[in-house]
């Protein structure tokens, strides 16, 4: 599985350029909303017209969601270590978390909405 997921449709999907996430660390949040969507189907999805659609969807917004980690990550740093609780750098922490836990809620209810068709085509003769 790996070609589900671009770096073109994290960028459009999260509304981030190269200059706040470089392509590296993109591609890395990528293998692990891939991974994420592998383990929580507990199958690798089949390729078809059916299926590529909704997959795409659902391997994106797990890569979005560690994206958003990263970043919130990246923040945090200056908020807590720092001690700089000015509102800018708290709300983009807060805005980062919020965003990581809304594309892991969106991933995970387009996975229970259509990962069972997937299983029961694959139980059936």
């Amino acid at each position: 599985m790996g070609d589900y997921t671009r770096i073109g449709l994290v960028r459009s999907g999260t509304g981030l350029t190269e200059i706040n996430t470089p392509s590296g660390t993109v591609n890395f949040c990528i293998r692990r909303g891939e991974a994420a969507l592998k383990k929580y189907l507990s199958l690798t999805p089949t390729t078809g017209s059916a299926v590529e659609a909704w997959v795409e969807d659902a391997a994106t917004s797990f890569s979005a969601h560690y994206l958003a980690l990263r970043l919130a990550n990246q923040n945090i740093a200056n908020v807590t270590y720092q001690r700089q609780t000015s509102a800018d750098k708290g709300s983009r922490y807060g805005g980062h978390v919020l965003s990581a836990e809304m594309w892991w809620g969106e991933a995970t209810r387009m996975c229970d909405l259509h990962g069972r068709d997937i299983i029961i085509q694959r139980v059936e003769p």
